[in-house]
């Protein structure tokens, strides 16, 4: 799902998707998507 698709999913604009997606990233040490998804798999 694209950042636009996903704001507009949860009312909010693609550039506040995109923050959250980089700090996201940043806080769990990851460096692509596929880490994250590859992640999120792991713990569920």
């Amino acid at each position: 799902m694209r950042n636009k698709q996903i704001g507009e999913k949860l009312g909010m604009s693609e550039q506040t998707v995109e923050t959250h997606h980089k700090h996201i990233k940043w806080k769990l040490q990851t460096k692509h998507n596929t880490d994250l998804v590859k992640m999120a798999q792991y713990l569920s």
